[in-house]
């Protein structure tokens, strides 16, 4: 009998981006301040929260801190193509999570910690 296996959170993720860029690539640009049901957020609001976290998403899987990040990616992360913003920042995502280990490593880990992690190392355990 042959059984059929759950898909891994990278594969899960690669298809979320995927679902999602449909659509980005829908989205009408007229109804740019059109509110979400969140009725605090324009849709544009909406599409920069989602690019801006793909883009936090991959800084923080490939090592870096929330720290490192600060404002980094603080205002429009849209710009005057939005489905071209998304792809970029979805592909970075993706392929920050894919990377050998980047899942494994803990999200309060400090700096030299994830530097190591990314490396492919383990830290030294001093305690």
């Amino acid at each position: 009998m042959t059984t059929v296996s759950e898909p891994d959170i990278v594969t899960l993720h690669r298809r979320a981006l995927q679902s999602t860029r449909v659509v980005v690539g829908g989205l009408d640009p007229t109804l740019w301040e059109a509110r979400t049901p969140c009725e605090e957020w324009t849709l544009r609001e909406l599409l920069n929260h989602v690019i801006a976290g793909n883009w936090w998403a991959a800084r923080l899987a490939s090592g870096a801190s929330i720290a490192d990040v600060g404002t980094d990616l603080d205002g429009d992360q849209i710009g005057d193509d939005p489905g071209s913003s998304y792809d970029a920042s979805g592909d970075a995502a993706a392929r920050a999570f894919e990377a050998p280990g980047a899942l494994e490593i803990p999200a309060d880990a400090d700096a030299e910690t994830r530097l190591l992690m990314t490396l492919g190392r383990r830290p030294l355990l001093t305690s």
